[in-house]
């Protein structure tokens, strides 16, 4: 659907929007090497840096990594009575492990708040100091953390529609699997016009539009991933819409085990007709067989973009894709 003329759209609300003009959010999901989650109590400012809770030094690490070439994404989560600590801050730091992969690796530290800059520092900038935080080293490998965006200052979207599906999860599923499953409310994450939001570690897979009828597939996985086909915004770990695009399509075929087999992504074509070829490579763990799906993923037409409460004729629009020929390579 093309929509970029369209004359009747006024101000409202940019999840409205998107919905009423049938935006496909595949695609849209922020792409990263490293993530790092700081604990950092509310109110939060529409940039989170700026925010007076913000824990200081921690700017300037960010900024030292982004210039010495390091991928960092920023997000930070709000305290939560059940698991936080007094005087203390809970970071989450997730990387992109070499070549194939299906799940971020993740350090977690509980440390006190007077440390947090210099532990940051460490992270991102000195890895050889990161020894002296070892007695703050949470062991929290086999836990599942979703971190559903609240963040109103930002959109009114996230704000309105983000706290009733952390509230669903936070009452109803995080008390119902052994511990193995938290949720947090995390600040911006993209894609406000998609909210509610979900950030799915250490997968990194991001889900949106989520209501109550489509948490159970979530979180249990017990139907296919075709019936949340439209909740899918994509995969932190693959770098552009067309291959996230097709990584979906593979989802959908091979099912929840697809999520567990290592996997990367590359285009190897791309014409002038918005035309691409994409190959994505993947292993089962346990195995050494490589084995291959190609794709190729177009451009057909476009929807229109806006932000909330604000005129959307002239707006930027976001690209529809479709794709054909998906055939496995043995």
């Amino acid at each position: 659907m093309n929509c970029n003329n369209r004359s009747d759209v006024v101000a409202r609300l940019c999840s409205s929007l998107s919905n009423d003009v049938g935006e496909d959010p595949i695609g849209s999901s922020p792409t990263w090497d490293h993530c790092l989650f700081i604990e950092v109590s509310t109110p939060w400012m529409p940039e989170v840096a700026l925010s007076e809770n913000f824990p200081a030094g921690v700017s300037e690490s960010l900024k030292i990594a982004t210039e010495t070439g390091t991928n960092v994404r920023l997000q930070v989560f709000q305290p939560d009575p059940e698991y936080t600590k007094e005087n203390h801050r809970r970071i989450l730091f997730y990387s992109r492990p070499y070549d194939l992969f299906s799940k971020y690796n993740k350090l977690e530290f509980v440390a006190p708040d007077d440390q947090i800059g210099d532990l940051v520092q460490s992270i991102l900038c000195s890895r050889d100091n990161l020894y002296k935080f070892d007695m703050y080293l949470q062991d929290t490998h086999q836990i599942r953390d979703l971190f559903v965006c609240t963040h109103g200052s930002r959109d009114v979207c996230c704000g309105s529609l983000g706290y009733p599906i952390f509230e669903i999860l936070k009452n109803r599923y995080a008390c119902e699997v052994d511990a193995s499953l938290r949720v947090w409310r995390t600040s911006h994450t993209g894609g406000h016009r998609l909210a509610p939001n979900i950030i799915d570690m250490p997968e990194g897979r991001y889900w949106c539009r989520i209501g109550p009828d489509s948490l159970e597939t979530l979180i249990n996985r017990d139907l296919s991933p075709s019936v949340i086909r439209s909740h899918y915004r994509g995969w932190a770990g693959i770098k552009t819409p067309v291959e996230q695009v097709a990584e979906r399509e593979i989802l959908i075929r091979e099912g929840w085990e697809w999520t567990g087999f290592l996997k990367n992504s590359r285009v190897i074509s791309e014409t002038n007709d918005k035309t691409n070829v994409v190959q994505i490579d993947f292993m089962n763990p346990g195995t050494d067989r490589l084995v291959s799906y190609q794709a190729i993923v177009c451009v057909q037409g476009s929807v229109i973009k806006a932000n909330c409460m604000m005129p959307s004729i002239g707006a930027e629009t976001i690209p529809q894709y479709t794709v054909s020929n998906l055939s496995k390579i043995i």
